[in-house]
């Protein structure tokens, strides 16, 4: 699998968000359950960056994580929903290729085996995100970008 080091400026987002855990499998369950309900009222978001979602994760502790429903946006924040402004930063970016329900394998293979290679460490202060854009499917032809940050 192929990667890049990347640097992203920094841009806002408005969306929907859940706190959750690895343990258990329990975030498998509790992210899809946020974009069911995101999804409907994207459309109350005003200047958006149409056709652009993102799914970011924030570490808390070891296993447990803030996970963001959201879409790219500098319009008004809709009742029920939060704004977070993600920091320029550096990623190491790699494509998940097939359906959505895998994507944990990518995420494994970037953290265990890209990385190391990578001469860069992960920042695991910082907020790492998947990007779905036009590519998305939700089926085996799709493909999603996954950012990790690093210093």
């Amino acid at each position: 699998m192929e990667y890049q080091i990347v640097k992203k400026p920094k841009f806002r987002v408005v969306g929907m968000e859940i706190n959750t855990t690895m343990i258990d499998g329990k975030h498998a369950k509790d992210c899809p359950m946020v974009w069911e309900k995101f999804m409907p009222r994207e459309k109350e978001i005003k200047n958006l960056n149409p056709g652009i979602c993102y799914g970011l994760c924030i570490m808390k502790k070891e296993n447990e994580f803030r996970y963001i429903a959201a879409v790219e946006s500098d319009g008004e924040i809709p009742k029920g929903m939060i704004e977070l402004e993600i920091p320029e930063s550096e990623y190491i970016k790699t494509t998940h290729k097939g359906h959505i329900s895998k994507v944990g394998q990518t995420w494994n293979l970037l953290m265990l085996e890209l990385l190391p290679t990578s001469g860069k460490i992960g920042d695991m202060n910082g907020i790492s995100f998947e990007y779905y854009d036009a590519r998305y499917k939700n089926d085996e032809t799709n493909e999603t970008d996954i950012y990790l940050p690093v210093k």
